[in-house]
């Protein structure tokens, strides 16, 4: 049993690793020779926990969306969401210059 957790901890470990990684910005080549190793997982199983994440993540936020925003807070406070939006367009804009 001892094994068993030690191996789910070492692969959650080369998991985080393999995050960290990639959101460093380290070459697919140089993330599958550390994969290669042992200290990370492959770059096609990150690509992978991504795509699962970020599916996860747009059906959580869109059932929050659901259960907390109500139009009639968006009739409302529609002056202030315009305002928002305008700022936020002004300085992204600002941003790419």
């Amino acid at each position: 049993m001892a094994g068993v957790l030690n191996n789910k901890f070492i692969n959650g470990v080369k998991t985080e690793t393999g995050y960290l990684l990639d959101s460093a910005g380290v070459s697919p080549t140089a993330l599958e020779t550390i994969a290669g190793a042992g200290i990370s997982i492959r770059r096609e199983t990150v690509t992978r926990y991504k795509k699962k994440q970020e599916a996860n993540h747009i059906d959580t936020a869109g059932m929050f969306g659901s259960e907390h925003v109500s139009m009639k807070f968006i009739k409302r406070n529609y002056i202030y969401i315009l305002l928002l939006v305008l700022m936020y367009l002004i300085l992204t804009s600002m941003i790419d210059e």
